[in-house]
């Protein structure tokens, strides 16, 4: 048996030593990178921003772009010749070179090893790139070209509209010139981490305003059409008209209407008037009686873009119609209280019942200072279910003891000063809020004559007089839950106010307006010696009133019952001036 033996000839053994060399070469290579890939080194083909850290040590790397970024002190703007520098220091620049050789160090071993090899050997003309960590203050570098910006752009001129003694009239616009400053940070910023001296160049930006003459021309002619009209916008007891110079400016240069001058005018002029805040409720109660009392109130909002819309709507219809003004709601969107009024309390007082007002304007010192003791006393009282309230039994005992003034009252046919003048004012008012209520007048008196404070706000006939012990106001709580008085005394507006809350059980109030079916003329005038006025000064303190009956209906329907009416008769008697005469002594 023959043995086999391998003959090595010249086409065999070439393969052989190429292999053999290539393994070998492979082998030194994967050694020298498993090396480099192990310890603290880059591989080749490394960079952090611009510096080349291949094959350097962590040692090596961090001196190297401490080297390359130490010198890199200011950061530039070049707008057009001019030169805008900032300094490091200035934006609290602070480049961290440790942290930036150890985040790219670890970014490379986290690739994995064949994936770093093939990086560095197969895509040499790629470099590996890492990131410089940096910090700054974000707030000095945009300050910075804050500055830039103010002192190197022009505000181009905007175009104006306006009406002047009804002839439309356009002033044209300009030219002006801006920049872009986020893209102005961005290359700022991309300067600081590649370390780069370079200034960033600012592309300037040009904004042209001006107007061609057949757009002026076809503004004029649609404004034209809106001369000596007007816009209303109405919600509840508010009124606002936007005139026709407004109407005019509306109109846009752009687009048919001026949407952000449309926008700007209800920000300006309907917002401030209608936006309001919900009120949560406050109610508490010492002794019986309601010390602290907030009805909760829902607030509102306009709804903006309805508004607008609606307008630019209005506007349209008036350019093509002969209409001289339109109208149209303001739309609001309800903001309801955390804390309504029913949740702070368990007496059915959640809402207002009725109101009453009256003015005490001309009103001396003395008697406006009776007007708001009295009416004091029935802030926070509570009516319970089916209590008839007595004026005289609130009010109590009117002197000079209890802090009354002296001011003029009618007892005996004439006008004299007396302790508590004004009380009437506060029972006055307190029968009208009654009345509005729809609640059961037990007893009223009209006064003897018809006076001048009851007549400022109201028709005759709707005054109460009161005088302990003959003659009382006095009304029922026929609802089935308590009723609270809430009183405002405003010295300013010279007015009082009583409002009645409790719940609403869907009666119906009817109140007739008063009617005069006879009069008789006023007496001479009269003339009452003062001895608190200087001698010589005269002072009117009543008017001429003729006599007269006064006659109105009062109504009153609850669900499912038959309505209860009540006819109030007022007979007054004539009355003549009267004049205050001082005979007061100078010293």
């Amino acid at each position: 048996m023959k043995k086999s033996r391998l003959i090595l000839t010249k086409n065999t053994i070439f393969p052989i030593l190429f292999s053999l060399c290539f393994f070998i070469i492979f082998v030194t290579t994967a050694v020298f990178y498993v090396n480099l890939y192990t310890s603290s080194y880059f591989l080749p083909n490394s960079y952090i921003e611009n510096v080349n850290v291949g094959n350097l040590s962590y040692e090596e790397a961090v001196k190297k772009i401490e080297e390359y970024y130490q010198n890199k002190q200011y950061l530039t703007i070049l707008v057009d010749e001019q030169k805008y520098t900032i300094s490091k220091e200035e934006i609290n620049l602070n480049i961290n070179y440790d942290l930036s050789v150890k985040n790219a160090l670890n970014s490379q071993k986290n690739k994995g090893f064949w994936n770093a090899i093939k990086t560095s050997l197969i895509s040499l003309e790629n470099h590996q790139n890492y990131n410089i960590s940096y910090s700054l203050d974000e707030n000095s570098l945009n300050k910075f070209i804050d500055i830039v910006y103010n002192q190197s752009t022009v505000e181009p001129i905007s175009p104006t509209l306006y009406l002047e003694n009804s002839v439309i009239k356009i002033k044209d616009g300009g030219i002006g010139t801006t920049f872009n400053k986020q893209e102005v940070y961005e290359n700022l910023v991309n300067n600081i981490k590649s370390g780069s001296l370079l200034p960033v160049k600012v592309k300037p930006i040009t904004i042209d305003l001006r107007i061609g003459e057949n757009k002026k021309q076809e503004i004029i002619i649609t404004g034209q059409k809106l001369i000596g009209k007007s816009v209303i916008l109405l919600n509840e007891d508010t009124k606002i008209v936007i005139k026709d110079s407004e109407l005019v400016s509306f109109l846009g240069f752009d687009e048919k209407y001026d949407l952000k001058k449309i926008e700007n005018y209800i920000q300006e002029n309907v917002v401030p008037v209608l936006n309001k805040n919900p009120q949560n409720a406050i109610f508490e109660i010492e002794n019986g009686k309601v010390v602290k009392f907030t009805p909760s109130q829902d607030g509102y909002i306009v709804i903006e873009k309805l508004l607008a819309e609606d307008i630019i709507r209005l506007i349209s219809q008036l350019e093509s119609s002969e209409e001289k003004s339109l109208t149209t709601s303001i739309p609001l969107q309800k903001k309801q209280a955390d804390i309504k009024t029913e949740n702070t309390n368990s007496l059915g007082i959640k809402e207002l019942i009725g109101r009453g007002k009256s003015s005490f304007k001309g009103s001396i010192p003395g008697r406006i200072h009776n007007i708001e003791l009295a009416s004091s006393k029935f802030h926070g009282i509570i009516i319970a279910p089916e209590e008839t309230l007595s004026f005289n039994s609130i009010l109590g005992d009117v002197s000079k003891y209890t802090g009354y003034k002296q001011a003029y009252i009618i007892r005996n046919g004439r006008t004299i000063l007396g302790d508590g003048g004004g009380v009437c004012q506060v029972s006055t008012t307190l029968f009208r809020a009654v009345l509005n209520a729809g609640l059961p007048i037990i007893e009223r008196s009209h006064h003897s004559y018809r006076v001048g404070y009851y007549e400022q706000d109201s028709p005759p006939g709707l005054d109460a007089t009161v005088f302990a012990p003959t003659t009382d106001f006095k009304f029922k709580n026929d609802t089935k839950h308590h009723i609270l008085v809430q009183v405002l005394f405003d010295a300013k507006s010279k007015t009082l106010t009583f409002d009645l809350y409790g719940t609403k059980d869907g009666r119906v109030v009817e109140l007739t307006k008063p009617v005069i079916k006879g009069s008789s003329p006023p007496p001479e005038d009269l003339y009452i010696d003062d001895p608190n006025l200087p001698i010589g000064e005269i002072k009117q303190i009543e008017h001429k009133a003729w006599g007269a009956k006064v006659v109105f209906d009062y109504t009153v329907t609850k669900p499912n019952e038959e309505p209860v009416k009540t006819t109030f008769v007022s007979n007054y008697r004539p009355w003549g001036a009267v004049f205050m005469k001082g005979t007061k002594q100078l010293n």
